[in-house]
């Protein structure tokens, strides 16, 4: 089963890494998919006040991200699928073992406590979307804005243009509706790359969005050697 969808994810989505405002069904083209958020001036999460005005770059996002990223957001029903999470509990399920993925929201802060290994660079979608139209990536892309801070300083996200991705979704999904099959198009957004932190606790916060759909994300991280 092929599914077509257009989706936008807020990060930290799915969106984040992740921002979705409902669901759509196979074959079903929903183009209607909710905006995602731009971040409001003067907003100063806890940590950020002191940080540089005009950041550090993002470190160098490799290659296949989008494909990889989509195909981790996508193998975890609701339950356990790591943009519904709202606690951190399911944030290392089916995390790779050459980096460690963050996740957006489907709108809306949360705050995530997670445990990871020492040596993973972390890699987290601010804004991104999935769609079967390279129209709505440019949509996307004109529009996305977004920040994020580790340990009190700014990160400067990276775009991503559109990139052909495939991948499986499995069944009772909440980026894609309930029925499972393998999706195949595009994929784009605005993403972030930091280099391994070291073991002791740390602090991400995420913000991102292309509209009025605020997503705000703080990771508590225990980073363990």
């Amino acid at each position: 089963m092929t599914l077509k969808i257009s989706r936008r994810i807020g990060a930290a989505g799915c969106v984040a890494l992740l921002a979705l405002s409902g669901c759509v069904s196979a074959d079903r083209d929903d183009s209607s998919a909710a905006p995602t958020a731009s971040s409001s001036a003067g907003d100063d999460p806890a940590g950020t006040t002191g940080a540089s005005p005009s950041g550090r770059k993002s470190e160098e996002i490799p290659p296949l991200t989008q494909q990889r990223w989509w195909a981790w957001a996508a193998a975890e029903p609701t339950a356990t699928n790591p943009v519904a999470d709202r606690l951190g509990d399911h944030c290392a399920r089916n995390q790779p073992g050459d980096v460690w993925f963050a996740a957006g929201t489907f709108g809306g802060r949360v705050t995530r406590r997670c445990t990871l290994p020492a040596g993973r660079p972390i890699i987290a979608p601010l804004v991104n979307r999935v769609t079967t139209d390279e129209a709505d990536c440019d949509e996307l892309l004109g529009a996305a804005d977004g920040w994020a801070v580790m340990d009190g300083d700014r990160v400067i996200p990276q775009k991503l243009p559109s990139e052909r991705v495939r991948f499986d979704v499995v069944a009772g999904s909440p980026l894609f509706g309930s029925d499972g099959g393998s999706f195949e198009g595009v994929a784009c957004g605005l993403w972030i790359a930091l280099a391994p932190p070291k073991a002791g606790e740390h602090q991400l916060v995420i913000r991102g969005g292309a509209g009025d759909l605020q997503i705000w994300v703080e990771y508590q991280l225990d980073v363990q050697p």
